[in-house]
C-alpha cells in the first residue's frame, strides 16, 4: 500500500513538472486576460512549453539572441524570446523568418508591453 501512494505521488510531481503545449496565441491571449502583467498569469515563473513562428533575430547588447516570435498566420510579434547560452550556435541559426519552432521557455516579468517576454528558452524539437 505504501509503494502505491509513493508512486502516485512520484507521478504526480513529474505530470505536474512538464506542462502542456502552448501556441503563443493562447499564451498572449492569457497575458492579456491578466490585465496585460505578466505576474498576474498562471504562467508566470514558470517553465513552458510553448510553439509559435519566427518573425525576425536580433541580439541584445549582452550578445543574447532574441527571437521574435509570432502566430502562424500573422505577422504581428507576441513575445520575445532570449535562449540560454546552452543552446547550439547552429540551432539558433536555423531560426530564420517564417520558421516554426517549439521550445521550453520560462514566462518573464513584462507588464503593459506589446510583447510577452520569455527567457531561459530552449529549443524543443522543431517545428513543421
Amino acid at each position: 500500500m505504501r509503494a502505491k501512494a509513493s508512486l502516485f505521488v512520484l507521478l504526480y510531481c513529474i505530470s505536474s513538472a512538464v506542462a502542456a503545449e502552448v501556441s503563443i496565441s493562447q499564451l498572449y491571449k492569457s497575458y492579456e486576460k491578466s490585465g496585460r502583467s505578466s505576474d498576474q498569469m498562471p504562467e508566470y515563473n514558470k517553465k513552458i512549453a510553448i510553439s509559435g513562428v519566427v518573425l525576425k533575430q536580433t541580439e541584445n547588447f549582452s550578445g543574447d539572441v532574441i527571437i521574435s516570435v509570432g502566430a502562424p498566420d500573422s505577422t504581428v510579434e507576441l513575445a520575445r524570446a532570449i535562449f540560454g547560452k546552452d543552446t547550439p550556435a547552429e540551432e539558433i541559426d536555423k531560426l530564420t523568418g517564417g520558421v516554426a519552432f517549439k521550445a521550453s521557455c520560462t514566462v518573464a516579468f513584462v507588464m503593459n508591453s506589446k510583447y510577452l517576454s520569455l527567457q531561459d528558452c530552449a529549443l524543443n524539437n522543431r517545428g513543421k
